[in-house]
């Protein structure tokens, strides 16, 4: 099947490819001190995804992030990765100076089927790329590739010569996606901003210069070019804070501190940090930091949250948000946010209430005075809301708070955790009653087995990526310790071998290769996968995943079992 025409470059923003947070924020550099334009290729199969090529960064590599400015595939397509004003991870003594584009591939990827030359598509990526960076950084950067920097073979012959070539072709026009072409921390920076989105999207600095009186006024356009720059060395200089044109965390207090703080949040309904979990419960990608600052990425969430209950999204929690998100969730505005009406005239019904509660769902006077009954029952305050000290107290007394509590409900409703356990294919089926009893508990303890993770019954934040991954990027393998045709498919697709799932010699090779790359393993790539590589491929899921296999060279049940667990987490 033909790929379609490609016309114009549309950047695909983080939250697009799923990308995980980086583990420190990332480090902003000005467009002034940018000099330079690198081009990489990744010398993996083209089939890999953006987000194993994260994973592989991050943990086996132990980069904060991904280390590349964008990704671009063999068809065409782009991916924000630390976007146009963070400082990369990808080549030593150039990363402040470099925008570093790399192409996902070998180099045979790079080369055309029909013509037996760089393919079009990659030409046409990697000049748009280059033409939208000059364009940014407000001057011609400087052309080159990684191994004219470095002493190394990336990016392969084909992109080499092109590069030296002068990088012939024809540029498109490049289109930033939905989060600005740089909204590193996750969520959608909005107004199409590159640097620091983590603290202030670039229209939102382009207003905030306005605001103050800058003249000649701004363009608000999202682009972060020398006028912006100036502009906000104006203002930094008239907050009283360094005047460097990045607006990181310094900035951002010192302008609320001169304008009397941030309007947006409307925390009179509901705290920040409130919204934040709400947001989170829903299932927003990345989740928020529950941190109680409403910012760009908090008001990114807080829209998005919005169009989920069907309100206007206009970022701001009023009543209308409110009483939205309580019909969505099925609570009223006085059930608190811990526990379903219906889940909370179950319990009250459950410890013996008289005459018993219908639960309907409907949080009227009877219901608040079972609640308070319940609440003078378990020891809580009885002010007729179900908040955590209540669901504390609730479960202790029911001898629940030693095996697994409430299921961390601030992070997943234990509603949502039953219907993720039977989606996983739990046998049998949990009722979805948001009670977090010894079945959902039971439940929960399988699901991280099948993911990978610790079962402690506790979904956190560790169950919550594990799961997420397991999900979308994830094999969905079941972990029984059998080297099948299911478990070979999945290693074929990783390694780039032919997908048939008959475990041949050139399956073989191809894992070889594979751990070779990844893991620097220094195998013979024979297709022979004797002692020497089944120890690589142990020491490989021991970093990897903190398998804890022994480094035998057995390949056992224990070592398909950690195989299968690390391609169910996309980490293999």
């Amino acid at each position: 099947m033909s790929l379609p025409l490609l016309l114009k470059i549309v950047i695909a923003s983080r939250a697009e490819w799923g990308a995980r947070e980086p583990k420190q924020p990332l480090v902003p550099v000005p467009s002034s001190k940018r000099t330079g334009f690198v081009v990489h290729y990744s010398g993996a199969p083209s089939s890999q995804t953006v987000r194993q090529i994260q994973d592989y960064m991050m943990d086996g590599k132990d980069l904060d992030d991904i280390g590349y400015n964008f990704m671009i595939d063999v068809a065409g397509r782009v991916y924000e990765a630390r976007g146009w004003h963070m400082k990369g991870a990808h080549t030593p003594n150039y990363n402040t100076t470099h925008i570093a584009v790399c192409v996902i591939g070998t180099d045979e990827d790079m080369l055309s089927d029909f013509t037996g030359k760089i393919a079009d598509r990659v030409v046409k990526a990697v000049k748009s790329m280059y033409e939208k960076a000059n364009e940014v950084m407000g001057r011609t950067l400087d052309a080159t590739y990684h191994g004219a920097l470095e002493g190394t073979q990336c990016p392969g012959n084909t992109l080499r010569k092109w590069v030296e070539d002068g990088m012939p072709g024809t540029a498109l026009e490049v289109v930033d996606g939905s989060s600005g072409g740089n909204s590193v921390g996750g969520g959608s920076g909005g107004g199409g901003g590159y640097p620091n989105v983590i603290h202030r999207p670039v229209v939102g600095q382009q207003r905030a210069v306005n605001g103050l009186g800058y003249v000649p006024a701004l363009t608000v356009d999202g682009i972060f070019g020398l006028l912006t720059e100036a502009g906000v060395m104006w203002l930094q200089r008239k907050v009283g804070t360094a005047d460097d044109g990045i607006w990181g965390p310094g900035t951002e207090a010192a302008y609320l501190a001169y304008v009397g703080g941030y309007s947006g949040g409307e925390t009179s309904v509901r705290s920040t940090a409130g919204q934040q979990r709400a947001v989170n419960g829903l299932g927003y990608v990345p989740a928020l930091t529950v941190d109680g600052i409403f910012g760009p990425l908090t008001e990114a969430g807080v829209m998005w949250l919005q169009r989920k209950v069907g309100t206007a999204d206009d970022g701001s929690w009023g009543p209308g948000t409110e009483a939205a998100y309580l019909a969505h969730t099925g609570q009223s505005q006085d059930s608190g946010i811990v526990r379903s009406v219906a889940s909370q005239q179950r319990a009250v019904n459950g410890l013996g209430y008289t005459p018993r509660l219908d639960v309907d769902g409907s949080f009227g006077p009877l219901t608040v005075a079972g609640v308070e009954w319940l609440q003078r029952r378990v020891g809580a305050d009885d002010d007729g809301i179900w908040g955590p000290s209540t669901e504390s107290a609730y479960l202790t007394h029911l001898g629940h708070s030693g095996s697994g509590g409430r299921g961390t409900t601030d992070l997943r409703p234990v509603s949502y955790q039953q219907r993720t356990v039977n989606r996983l294919g739990h046998r049998p089926p949990l009722d979805v009653d948001g009670v977090f009893g010894p079945l959902t508990y039971a439940g929960v303890c399988w699901l991280q087995r099948l993911i990978g993770v610790a079962d402690d019954g506790m979904w956190g934040s560790k169950t919550e990526e594990a799961c997420n991954t397991y999900l979308d990027f994830g094999a969905r393998l079941t972990v029984d310790g059998e080297f099948g045709p299911a478990t070979i498919r999945s290693v074929q697709r990783v390694t780039g071998a032919t997908v048939d799932g008959s475990w041949g010699p050139a399956s073989k090779r191809a894992l070889q290769s594979h751990l070779n790359l990844r893991h620097d393993a220094g195998l013979l790539v024979d297709g022979d996968f004797g002692t020497a590589s089944v120890k690589a491929l142990q020491s490989y899921l021991n970093r990897m995943t903190g398998a804890g296999l022994p480094v035998d060279g057995s390949w056992g049940v224990a070592t398909t079992s950690a195989l299968q667990r690390a391609l169910n987490l996309a980490k293999f």
